[in-house]
C-alpha cells in the first residue's frame, strides 16, 4: 500500500495516494511512517489546489494532523518537521513553527552526520536547510523580532550564498548582501 501511495503521489494523483495510505493504516493503524506519508500527500495536494483558500486550508489542516500523529508515534523525519513548520507558519502559529523548523534543522544535522557524505540519504531525511533558515527568518520577522530574523536569513545565506529568497528577505530588512 505504501509503495502504491508513493507512486500515485509522484504522479500527482493525490487522492489515490491518500486512499492507498488510508488502506495501509487500516491494516496497521499505528504505523508512524504511513501517517507521515499521508501527511506529506495532503501537503503536496494542498500545494496543487487552485480552488481557493478554504480548500487549501482544509487540506493543510489534514496534512498537519497526520504529520503531527507521525511525530507523536516517533517518526521524526526532517522533511516532515519542516512541513509542519510551514503549515504552522501559514496558520500564524509562529512560536510553534519556529520550534518545528529548529527541530528540522537539528534532526537534519544529526542525520547528515550519521550518513556522512553518502549519496544514499533518504529524501525524508534531507531538507533544504537554507530554505528552512529562510522560513525561520520569516517567522521571526512576523513576530517583529528583526534581529533574529536577520540572523536566520544570514545563516541561510552562509549555506547558499546565491539563494534569491534569502537575499530578498535580507534586503527587505535593510541588509544589502
Amino acid at each position: 500500500m505504501t509503495n502504491a501511495g508513493v507512486a500515485y503521489q509522484r504522479l500527482g494523483e493525490f487522492q489515490r495516494s491518500i486512499a492507498m495510505y488510508r488502506r495501509g493504516l487500516q491494516l496497521d493503524p499505528h504505523n508512524n511512517k504511513i501517517y507521515g506519508y499521508l501527511g506529506q500527500a495532503y501537503f503536496a495536494w494542498s500545494n496543487a489546489i487552485l480552488t481557493g483558500d478554504f480548500a487549501v486550508r482544509a487540506v493543510r489542516l489534514e496534512a498537519l494532523d497526520n504529520l503531527m500523529t507521525a511525530v507523536r508515534l516517533g517518526f521524526h523525519a526532517p522533511s516532515m518537521l519542516h512541513m509542519i513548520g510551514t503549515i504552522l507558519l501559514d496558520l500564524g502559529r509562529l512560536d510553534e513553527a519556529i520550534s518545528y523548523y529548529d527541530s528540522a534543522i537539528r534532526r537534519s544535522a544529526e542525520l547528515r552526520s550519521y550518513y556522512r557524505n553518502s549519496k544514499d540519504v533518504p529524501a525524508e531525511d534531507d531538507i533544504d536547510a537554507a530554505g528552512t533558515y529562510n522560513q525561520l527568518g520569516q517567522a521571526f520577522s512576523a513576530l517583529a523580532n528583526h534581529t533574529m530574523a536577520i540572523s536566520m536569513f544570514k545563516e541561510g545565506l552562509k549555506l547558499q550564498p546565491h539563494n534569491i529568497p534569502v537575499i530578498s528577505n535580507l534586503g527587505s530588512h535593510g541588509i544589502v548582501k
